[in-house]
């Protein structure tokens, strides 16, 4: 084989690899690029007598090797995106189909006065009524309301609220100023003085609720040597009674009182002492 000859080989051969490495848009193309080239490049000395001796070889192998891993590689993440891209596709392509009709209402035989236009619709094979016939099947005792993603027949069930929040029906001896400090030192805000024996409050809490939670405490100005309890009734009922508390009782928090969907719920202070007062503060109501 003649010095050209040669060259011209080995050039055919290189030039086979760096082809190879940038065609990576699928693997049978890559692979099949490779074996194109090196045949082209094989026939160039088809027939001679002379031997020729390639160093590069391992590395040309090693290279294809390298480029049939990468090619496999990214034809599997095309594959992938293709797949993602379909479903995104067939997501953005979801219109859902509406199918209105007219829908009278008849309740044990007699018909009910409501705008039967359009009333019913289909969406997806999935039956909608408008809101006006459950109204008029529950009847005028009863509400129908839809509030946070869900639907309530009567009463709207609140989860939590601040007992302050509730309208207050009566007080007596009871005080709510801005801030008030109890025997331990600690600021309060939200806060009910209890100032003399025999104190109360009565909120309405509309039936809403299942459970209170407060803290209670002592103020800080009270005689050392005086005691007093909280006395907590729902319509009436005594829910809860505290211990005896004076001033150097800690201050508490007291959980899941059981005022049981009460309409009034009462707190009074008992105490042997016209000079200490209970503090109820971080009063909240819920469910």
């Amino acid at each position: 084989m003649s010095t050209s000859n040669k060259v011209t080989f080995i050039v055919g051969i290189i030039g086979a690899i760096a082809t190879v490495s940038a065609a990576f848009i699928s693997s049978n193309y890559a692979e099949q690029k490779i074996m194109k080239n090196l045949q082209n490049s094989i026939g160039e000395v088809s027939g001679s007598n002379n031997t020729i001796t390639l160093n590069d070889v391992n590395d040309f192998v090693k290279d294809y090797e390298q480029v049939k891993i990468s090619n496999e590689r990214y034809a599997e993440q095309l594959n992938e995106t293709s797949n993602e891209l379909k479903e995104l596709k067939n997501q953005m392509g979801d219109t859902p189909v509406f199918k209105f009709k007219n829908l009278g209402l008849t309740i044990e035989g007699k018909n009910a006065a409501i705008d039967s236009n359009k009333a019913f619709v289909s969406i997806d094979g999935r039956d909608y009524i408008d809101k006006t016939f459950i109204e008029e099947i529950i009847g005028d005792k009863k509400t129908f309301t839809i509030k946070d993603e869900n639907a309530y027949i009567g009463k709207v069930i609140q989860e939590q609220a601040n007992l302050a929040d509730n309208w207050v029906v009566d007080s007596s001896s009871v005080d709510t100023p801005d801030t008030i400090t109890d025997s331990y030192g600690n600021e309060l805000i939200d806060a009910y003085e209890f100032k003399y024996r025999d104190s109360k409050i009565i909120f309405n809490v509309n039936k809403d609720y299942s459970l209170l939670q407060c803290k209670l405490s002592i103020n800080s100005d009270a005689n050392i040597e005086g005691k007093a309890s909280i006395t907590i009734k729902a319509d009436d009922k005594i829910v809860y009674t505290s211990p005896m508390m004076d001033k150097k009782s800690k201050p508490f928090i007291k959980k899941d009182i059981p005022i049981n969907k009460c309409s009034l719920l009462t707190i009074e202070c008992y105490s042997n002492d016209y000079d200490i007062s209970c503090i109820v503060s971080d009063a909240i109501v819920y469910n």
